[in-house]
Order: structure tokens, then sequence, then C-alpha cells
């Protein structure tokens, strides 16, 4: 397929025109002289490590949910320099999909995972969030094991003393993946049980408490392998191009 082609497609199915993001979305960097891309990368990062192993496996194309570039010019230099660099001599393209890939509603980071976890018809919160009920109100226990099994790891859960205690169980859930904890005053606003995000940070702790809402940080890198390897399968069977998914042990 065309590199342009695929970013005309790509920007269309994730209306990336309509988001004011962090930085630019579609194409990052150009390989330039190489428009056929018949073998394509996914990963969360554009890390020197994922961008090493994409040249490795000789790749034509990258897809990323965190670029190369963000609002302020930087110089190319040290490691951005290395990245560039191993990308444009191993003719590779580099694609950026963030806030996009975030506030999709079938291919996204959050609203897949609110299906997951078994809600059928998630609700948009805020801009790029969701919140979905669940089937019948689970227990803490239940609902934490949940959230672990859908991301396969250990997610630090901030618990309040009165849903410990049995008091009530969990049905309607919010998420906002990556950084989204600056959304969960809105989720306790729209009622919800739990929230879940990529990560925490230190008010975070006693908002959870006093609001008896839990508060589920899985990591940052994890939460957002969801709505990329959701494209990649999409891009695979639309297309028919080669792909594979390049996974970081990234704990936050």
């Amino acid at each position: 397929m065309d590199f342009l082609t695929l970013e005309k497609h790509l920007d269309g199915i994730l209306s990336a025109p309509e988001f004011a993001d962090y930085g630019p979305n579609g194409i990052q960097v150009e390989a330039v002289g190489k428009p056929e891309i018949r073998k394509m990368a996914f990963a969360v990062s554009s890390s020197l490590d994922v961008i090493q192993k994409a040249a490795s496996q000789e790749a034509d194309a990258l897809l990323v949910h965190h670029g190369l570039f963000w609002k302020n010019v930087q110089p190319l230099r040290g490691s951005l320099a290395l990245k560039i660099s191993t990308l444009m001599t191993s003719g590779i393209h580099l694609y950026a999909y963030h806030l996009p890939l975030d506030a999709h509603p079938e291919l996204g980071n959050n609203a897949p995972v609110l299906r997951r976890m078994g809600a059928e018809n998630p609700e948009r919160l805020a801009d790029i969030g969701f919140m979905g009920e669940l089937p019948a109100e689970i227990s803490v226990e239940s609902y934490c094991r949940l959230v672990d099994s859908v991301y396969g790891n250990n997610a630090i859960h901030i618990i309040p003393e009165e849903i410990k205690s049995g008091n009530r169980g969990i049905q309607k859930v919010g998420i906002v993946s990556g950084a989204g904890y600056s959304y969960f005053e809105k989720a306790i606003a729209a009622g919800c049980h739990a929230f879940i995000s990529g990560e925490s940070t230190e008010w975070v702790y006693a908002m959870a408490r006093e609001a008896g809402v839990i508060f589920s940080a899985v990591g940052h890198n994890k939460s957002e392998e969801i709505g990329v390897t959701n494209l990649m399968e999409f891009v695979r069977s639309q297309w028919g191009l080669e792909t594979f998914f390049i996974g970081e042990k990234n704990p936050f």
C-alpha cells in the first residue's frame, strides 16, 4: 500500500483532523524514496529499542501511540537524532496517533476495555474517556481480578474503606488510559463506582478515599497497548499488510 494512501485511510478512520492534540498525528517521519508499505510494525512508544527492533525485522513502517514530535520544537540531537537517523537509513515511515486512538469507540484504548469487562454500551466520559456498566454488581475482589486479567498485570488499586468493608459492589466503571488521572473527578461526578487509568498522582489517593470510588492504575504503557494492537489487527484484516507488535517491558 502507498504510504500516503495509508495515512489518508487512518486519518479518516480515527478522525485525526478533529483533534487538537499535543503533537502531530499521521506521518511524523517519511522514508524518502520508499512509497510502498508491505510490512508494518506497531508499538506504544517510539523508543530507540522499538525502532531498532522494527529495523531488524525489516519493517517498512512503524505505527506508535507516542510519537517523536510534540508541541515544542526539539533540536535533532542525542537520542532523538539517533532515532530519526535509524528510521531514515532503515527506510521506515513513522506514523503516530495519540488522542484519536484514545478516543476511538471501537479500536481505541478505552471503550474496548469496558467491553472486555462485560459492559455492552460504553458512553463517552468527557472528550476521550468512556464509562459503562457491568452486567451486575461485583465484589471489590472480583473487580480487581477482572481489571488485572484484562490487562495481564497487577494494577495498583486504591480501595476506599467503605468498599473494603463490603457495603457496596462495583458496577459503573470509567476509564481514561495513559495519564488519565486528571479525569478522575469527572468520573466521580458521573457516578462511577470505579475508575481505570494508566497513571496516578499524589492527590488521587485522598480523592478516592473521600469519594468512595476505586482508582486503578494499570501502567501508562500497558494501558495503551490495547488500542495499538486493535489498530494493528484492523490494518492486517482491512488491507492485508504483514504486521507485528513490539512490546516493551515498561512497568510505568
